[in-house]
């Protein structure tokens, strides 16, 4: 009885040992398949959403003049995104690691955004009825993007730089804030593409104290920010004067107009209205060329060009010629009354009204 009371005792430990055995075993897979479906680790920082808009109120414009002319405002596809951490810390005012994520899965790290981001530019402008200076314009609102700070960030400030084309700056991490608004670029080398060019102006303070891309911590935050041209539109209106006392029509046809003095390197990219000087290589731009046979007495053009101050005026010259002899007409706008954080859109109204010259007959700027 004894011998086989041992027997049974022995077959159920071991019956519980396999049982053990196999629980452990499936226990282990079970944890292993737990562990593969986990998402990536979570950066420290917080997520934030952005979304970015361009002001657009028309994309293609018909501009005055007989017979007229078209411009094309093109949307950005590029986008360069810097973080700048407020927060106390080894990298306080300093550019830090962006990471963009899923907005299918926030909860993952997402991939370290170094370099231009590629979105596609939206197909229809909207209504923009937030707190922005261009509300109730009609905007561009491109993707709402996701994005992780590293560990450490909390707090800060976004800047961003759309274009088409490759701008040449290069902002590396580490940069100091201070160094990221001094950042600046040639516009002679990619001056057809200057009116599409936009930034986020480092004063603009909607509320009149922050500025309108601080992130200041919480969850579920998102920031809207509305970017604005760093060039200025120079709008030029001709004529030729044809009353009883003057007809100078009969004499004087305009073949061609340019303008010369426009600034072209050390141009601020963040900060476009603090561009100061004309520098040392200024370059031209043609308005009218002499094929246009259709503008010979009246008409208008337009360019984009980097505002600047001279003893508080910006200045430019434009070369006429009329067919028999050039002419040379300086233009002053009196910066002074200009906008601090927005270029402005300039207008110049020119009448040949006297038998050598162009008579300015108005100048005047508003926001753009």
């Amino acid at each position: 009885m004894v011998s086989v009371g041992v027997g049974i005792y022995e077959s159920i430990i071991r019956m519980i040992e396999r049982v053990l055995y196999i629980l452990c075993v499936v226990g282990l897979l079970t944890a292993c398949s737990s562990h593969d479906e986990e998402p990536a680790p979570v950066s420290g920082g917080r997520t934030v959403a952005l979304r970015l808009l361009i002001p657009a109120d028309e994309v293609t414009t018909r501009t005055l003049g007989d017979p007229g002319s078209t411009s094309v405002l093109l949307a950005p596809t590029k986008f360069y995104i810097y973080f700048v951490q407020t927060n106390s810390g080894d990298n306080k005012d300093k550019v830090v690691t962006l990471y963009k994520k899923d907005p299918e899965h926030p909860e993952e790290t997402g991939s370290s955004v170094t370099g231009a981001l590629s979105l596609t530019p939206p197909q229809n402008l909207q209504t923009y009825t937030g707190y922005m200076a261009s509300s109730g314009d009609k905007v561009y609102k491109y993707e709402t993007l996701l994005f992780g700070l590293q560990e450490g960030a909390t707090t800060g400030k976004f800047y961003v730089v759309a274009c088409k084309e490759d701008l040449g700056i290069n902002i590396r991490i580490g940069t100091s804030e201070s160094d990221l608004l001094n950042t600046q670029f040639d516009a002679a080398a990619i001056r057809a593409d200057l009116p599409n060019i936009y930034s986020s102006p480092y004063n603009y303070r909607p509320d009149g104290i922050n500025y309108y891309g601080t992130f200041g911590g919480g969850e579920n935050v998102t920031i809207d920010m509305m970017l604005y041209h760093v060039a200025s539109r120079v709008d030029i209106k001709w004529n030729v004067t044809n009353d009883k006392t003057a007809n100078y029509q009969s004499t004087k046809k305009i073949k061609t107009m340019s303008v010369s003095g426009l600034k072209s390197e050390n141009c601020y990219i963040f900060k476009p209205m603090a561009n100061i000087g004309v520098g040392s290589s200024p370059y031209d731009s043609e308005l009218k060329a002499e094929e246009e046979v259709d503008r010979q007495w009246y008409g208008r053009a337009s360019f984009y060009t980097i505002p600047f101050t001279e003893s508080n005026y910006f200045d430019m010259t434009m070369h006429i010629n009329d067919g028999a002899s050039d002419h040379d007409t300086d233009l002053k706008l009196n910066m002074t009354g200009a906008h601090d954080v927005f270029v402005p859109w300039i207008r110049v109204n020119l009448t040949y009204d006297e038998d050598t010259d162009f008579t300015q007959t108005e100048l005047s700027l508003t926001k753009q």
